[in-house]
C-alpha cells in the first residue's frame, strides 16, 4: 500500500477505497479453517481490509495459539509457535488478495501490553513485528486504542513510532486513537504516521455525533494532506456510551457516511461484536468487558443486513469520481444540524464541477447551491439501505428535486452528476 495525498493507492498505482472489518480477535480466538471462511466470505462483500490484534490484549489476554510475546521477571519472553501461527494468518490475508491491518500494541488499559511493556519493549515488539511481517500489502496501526494526547504518552509514541519503521521507511503506518480524540495535528511531521485517523467510537449523544461532524477531524483536512479514516465508528448492536440502548442500522450508515463526507473521503471501517470478539456461544461478553460488548456466535453474524449496506457504500462511492471529492460544507445554504446536531447534513463535491454528493441523515430539503456545477448534470435520490437510484431531473429543473421524505433513520443521498 502507499498514500497519495488524501487517498490510499495498491502498489500498481490505483486507488483504494478502504473498507474494513473489524476482526480484533480472529487470531487469538480462531482456527486456521475458520479464518479461511471467514476471509472469503468478507472479499465476496467486498470488504479489502481485516483489522485485528497481533498480540494479546485486555480482550483476549489468553491466545489459544500462545502468547508471541509477555514479560517474565522484567525480560521479554517470545513464543515461537505463536509468531508462526501469525506468519499463517497473514499469508492467509495475503492470499485471499487482501490487506492486513494489526494492531502492534494494544494500549487502552494497564493490563494491554502498550501500558505493561516499558517504552523500550515496545519498541523491541514493534520492531520485531515489523521486520517480520512488512509487506506491500500491511498497513500497521501501531498503538491500539491509545489515549496519545498529553505529552508524556505522545513523546512515548513518538519514540516507539520511529524506532518501529526506521529500517522500513516506506511502511504505510498511523495510530488505532481511543474514542473521541484527535491527535492528527501532534502527530502529523511524523514521518511514519501516513494516514491521519480518529475512533469516533460508539456514543449517540450530541457531543459525541459533535466530534465527528463538528471537531478537529472534520476541519484538519485542509492543513494535513493525508488519508482521513475513522477506524471506528459506531460498531452493529453495540451499547451506546452513557445511553443504554444497542446501536443500529442506522446509526452504522449515518457514522459511515458521515465519516466520508466531513474529509476527502479514503475509505471507513465497520465492525460488529460477534465477530470482533470472535464469539462461540449466544450472549457472549467480551473478556474484560461489560455488557456493552456480547457478541453471538460469529458465523451467524456475518452476513447481516447492516454488512450488506457497507457493500452498497463501497459500491455507491466507487461509482463516483471519489478520489476527487473534497467537503464543501460552504455549499449549503441551510444546516439543519445547527438545531439539530442528528440532522447534520454533509456536502462533498468536485473542483471541476461534475459532481457533488450530499448526506442528509433524517432526509427533508437538501439546501445546495449549486453554482459552478456543469450545466445538463441530473440528479438523483439513493438510498443508503438498497442502493437504489432514484433520477429525479436535471439540474435547474426546480428546488423540489432536493426534497427527500423526512423522518427519522430516514436517511438518503442526494447526488448531482452525468
Amino acid at each position: 500500500m502507499k498514500t497519495s495525498s488524501y487517498h490510499l493507492t495498491d502498489n500498481t498505482g490505483k486507488s483504494f477505497f478502504w473498507l474494513a472489518d473489524t476482526a480484533w480477535n480472529i487470531r487469538c480466538r480462531g482456527t486456521p479453517d475458520e479464518w479461511d471462511h471467514y476471509l472469503a466470505v468478507r472479499k465476496k462483500q467486498g470488504f479489502n481490509v481485516i483489522q485485528f490484534c497481533t498480540g494479546w490484549w485486555r480482550g483476549c489476554t489468553k491466545p489459544i495459539h500462545g502468547k508471541p510475546y509477555e514479560l517474565r521477571d522484567g525480560k521479554l519472553v517470545y513464543d515461537e509457535a505463536a509468531w508462526k501461527s501469525l506468519d499463517a494468518f497473514f499469508a492467509k490475508i495475503r492470499d485471499a488478495g487482501l490487506v492486513a491491518a494489526p494492531i502492534n500494541l494494544w494500549t487502552l488499559t494497564d493490563i494491554d501490553p502498550g501500558q505493561v511493556l516499558s517504552e523500550r519493549h515496545c519498541i523491541k515488539i514493534a520492531r520485531k513485528q515489523v521486520d517480520r511481517w512488512d509487506a506491500p500489502n500491511v498497513v500497521w496501526m501501531l498503538g491500539g486504542d491509545g489515549n496519545y494526547t498529553s505529552q508524556e504518552v505522545e513523546a512515548k509514541w513518538k519514540n516507539i513510532g520511529r524506532a518501529a519503521f526506521v529500517d522500513h521507511p516506506d511502511a504505510v503506518s498511523t495510530l488505532h486513537p481511543c474514542g473521541q480524540t484527535w491527535v492528527g495535528e501532534a502527530f502529523d511531521a511524523e514521518p511514519w504516521y501516513k494516514l491521519a485517523t480518529i475512533q469516533s467510537g460508539h456514543g449517540s449523544q450530541d457531543t459525541h455525533l459533535k466530534f465527528l461532524v463538528d471537531g478537529g477531524y472534520a476541519r484538519a483536512w485542509k492543513t494535513i494532506k493525508k488519508p482521513f479514516l475513522n477506524l471506528e465508528p459506531n460498531y452493529e448492536d453495540a451499547y451506546s456510551y452513557n445511553v443504554r440502548k444497542h446501536l443500529t442500522a442506522y446509526h452504522v450508515r449515518r457514522a459511515s457516511y458521515w465519516s466520508l463526507l466531513v474529509a476527502p473521503p479514503a475509505g471507513v471501517t465497520y465492525g460488529i461484536g460477534s465477530i470482533w470478539i470472535w464469539s462461540s456461544k449466544t450472549n457472549e461478553i467480551a473478556e474484560n468487558h461489560d455488557e456493552s460488548w456480547v457478541g453471538n456466535p460469529w458465523r451467524d453474524e456475518l452476513e447481516t443486513p447492516v454488512a450488506r449496506s457497507m457493500t452498497i457504500l463501497k459500491q455507491f462511492f466507487e461509482k463516483q469520481p471519489w478520489t476527487r471529492l473534497v467537503p464543501a460544507s460552504e455549499r449549503l445554504k441551510t444546516q439543519p444540524g445547527n438545531r439539530d446536531i442528528e440532522a447534520w447534513q454533509t456536502v462533498a463535491a468536485t473542483s471541476e464541477g461534475d459532481c457533488l454528493v450530499a448526506y442528509a441523515p433524517k432526509g427533508g430539503a437538501v439546501d445546495v447551491d449549486t453554482k459552478g456545477l456543469r450545466e445538463g448534470l441530473s440528479v438523483y435520490a439513493v438510498d443508503p439501505r438498497t442502493g437504489a437510484w432514484e433520477k429525479r431531473g436535471k439540474l435547474g429543473d426546480g428546488p423540489e428535486l432536493f426534497r427527500l421524505p423526512e423522518g427519522a433513520e430516514l436517511d438518503a443521498l442526494i447526488v448531482i452528476a452525468e
